[in-house]
């Protein structure tokens, strides 16, 4: 549940809260130590989505082996206690283990991969990912009532991934809660950000990438576009806001050989008032991944009137549809192109900031979005959990 790890753990955070609301008794187990699960925890409850204390259990130990002991006391403890089991994300140890020890008691669970089982995904590291479906995955894909689809495109994938085993895949998306980002608790420019970058009408105004440095994300297409609109205009800035995983040296490099340091900005992980303002500020933000499930992010940035430039690997097409923002494909030129849409087109992106808000409101808050879990859910339970998939061993 650790804020660094992007958009799954936000995404936890929010279908809990509001599963809460609606009287679902939800509970998280999670990876992190409990001390550490605690401060996640805490973190959570702090973003004004509703999120209760005393729901996440984290699982401890000073070796693999003494973790997954762990992990199995608590599932033989607690497992009986629950009609579903909803598991976030694939092949690491918690994930793994608990859906493996939910199959063999035959209670009915559902598989949410985060574009996890996207071709792009499972091109990554494909000799580790192909042992571990061999060895333990294929047999928990069999097992599972379904899978946790979070658009119509990840659906697609996915059926076409097990074709032959015609799996349960539900489609429910990602939400947001408005009230994280009111406009009353927006505070005045952090005092990190004065004189760096400014509002869209300022002397320096800027372009937000909110999301891991990884290359999953596009970071690099994205500094090349900028590179390409920078002598256009002198005064735009580029921010970076997220944590690094992998890139953020080589991106930096990079930022340094065009002689633009002062221009780019690496800021880490942001929360709380900075990522708020950041979000409220921006010109627009732009996520150019080169795969994507349902960026929580993009939705942040439409609930704040933001307009977005994304590309078509984010699988939202409603974005283009609710004229919204701008799709591309994840490359530098259709990139360049859209920003400078924006760049050049102030009263465009209040107009596509405002649809923004509009597609959010009607289809993307958590209330809604946790009404389709329900729905997802009794569904679920009511199927037969033992779907057949090809390539799986017994």
């Amino acid at each position: 549940m650790a804020p660094r790890e992007g958009g799954p753990p936000r995404v936890v955070a929010g279908l809990v809260a509001a599963q809460r609301a609606l009287a679902i008794d939800a509970q998280v187990l999670c990876g992190d130590e409990p001390a550490l699960a605690a401060e996640h925890a805490a973190y959570w409850q702090a973003q004004g989505i509703g999120f209760p204390a005393g729901v996440v259990h984290g699982v401890g130990g000073e070796s693999l082996l003494a973790r997954r002991a762990a992990l199995h006391r608590w599932l033989a403890a607690h497992l009986a206690e629950f009609d579903i089991v909803h598991v976030h994300q694939l092949w690491r140890l918690v994930p793994t283990l608990a859906a493996n020890a939910v199959r063999r008691v035959g209670k009915p669970y559902l598989i949410a991969p985060h574009t996890s089982l996207s071709p792009w995904a499972l091109q990554q590291k494909s000799g580790k990912k192909a042992l571990a479906r061999w060895l333990v995955w294929n047999r928990i894909f069999r097992g599972a009532a379904g899978f946790h689809a979070l658009n119509e495109l990840e659906a697609a994938e996915i059926r076409t991934l097990f074709a032959a085993a015609r799996p349960a895949v539900f489609v429910v998306p990602n939400g947001v809660a408005l009230e994280e980002f009111a406009t009353e608790r927006l505070a005045p420019v952090p005092a990190a950000f004065a004189g760096r970058f400014s509002v869209p009408e300022g002397a320096a105004p800027f372009v937000l990438f909110l999301a891991r440095l990884h290359t999953m994300k596009g970071p690099d297409l994205l500094l090349e576009a900028f590179a390409a609109l920078a002598r256009e205009y002198p005064q735009l800035q580029l921010v970076y806001a997220g944590p690094d995983f992998g890139m953020q040296s080589r991106l930096q490099q990079r930022a340094a050989t065009l002689g633009m340091n002062a221009r780019i900005h690496f800021l880490g992980l942001v929360t709380g008032a900075e990522r708020l303002w950041l979000l409220h500020h921006a010109l627009c933000l732009c996520q150019p991944s080169r795969d994507e499930g349902f960026s929580l992010t993009i939705l942040e940035a439409l609930a704040c009137e933001r307009p977005v430039v994304i590309s078509d690997r984010c699988k939202f097409p409603q974005v283009a549809t609710a004229q919204a923002g701008l799709i591309v494909p994840p490359a530098v030129a259709p990139l360049t192109a859209a920003l400078s849409e924006y760049l050049a087109d102030p009263a465009r992106r209040a107009r596509d900031g405002l649809h923004g808000r509009a597609l959010v409101e009607g289809c993307y808050t958590w209330d809604k979005v946790a009404k389709l879990a329900e729905n997802m859910y009794r569904t679920a339970c009511t199927l037969n959990s033992r779907t057949a998939v090809p390539g799986a061993v017994g």
